[in-house]
């Protein structure tokens, strides 16, 4: 799980203020290369509400991936409020991890990215996965890009570079197109509501151990 999925399972499991009442529920639907996930919350006296989306595409390999973070909406998703790309590679020592930096390139436009580099996270869960992941951090003009391309489906080439600028990994990928992402939304949604239960107690997630 990286660390906006992380941060979504904190805001789920978080305790209401107004008391053990408050309700919670949540649901993935995977079809193919896409995966959607949302959370619902009901306080007392009042209509359950989705409050969180987030919406992948996967390449091929399944080691990128185009991620969309919707506004909590109801019978249908928006434009993305939120868009950005992800890496997946082997992490089995994240202290000997080297810096690196997902660059990407829309269409037949240049490539572009962020000038600095970051080490990959390891992937949160069972300690024993050496999974890693790397998001890239996308200025303003870039992410409006991203963003136009996400909602057109277009082809988005990305690539994870080393210190020197060499490939690591690279992929194309296509957004999955709204439709199809609606009708997972619809699916996902139903699923949370149906799963609504009490709200848990606040998560304390421990440093993965490498």
């Amino acid at each position: 799980m990286d660390a906006k999925w992380m941060l979504a399972a904190l805001v789920l499991l978080a305790p209401s203020a107004a008391g053990a009442q408050q309700l919670c529920g949540s649901s993935t639907v995977t079809a193919s290369a896409a995966e959607i996930f949302v959370t619902v919350n009901q306080r007392p006296g009042r209509a359950a509400i989705v409050d969180y989306v987030m919406a992948k595409t996967f390449s091929a390999d399944r080691s990128f991936a185009l991620e969309a973070g919707y506004a909590p909406a109801e019978d249908t998703l928006g434009p993305p409020d939120y868009v950005s790309i992800t890496a997946y590679m082997p992490l089995p020592d994240p202290a000997r991890a080297q810096p690196e930096r997902i660059v990407m390139r829309i269409g037949d436009g240049p490539w572009s990215g962020a000038p600095f580099m970051r080490k990959p996270d390891r992937a949160w869960g069972d300690p024993k996965r050496i999974e890693g992941y790397l998001s890239a951090i996308i200025g303003p003009e870039g992410s409006a890009q991203l963003r136009a391309a996400i909602e057109r489906s277009d082809q988005v080439d990305v690539r994870r570079l080393d210190p020197d600028g060499r490939t690591l990994g690279e992929a194309a990928i296509r957004f999955t197109a709204a439709p199809s992402m609606w009708t997972l939304y619809a699916k996902a949604r139903k699923a949370a509501l149906a799963d609504l239960k009490p709200c848990g107690p606040p998560l304390v997630i421990p440093p993965a151990k490498p």
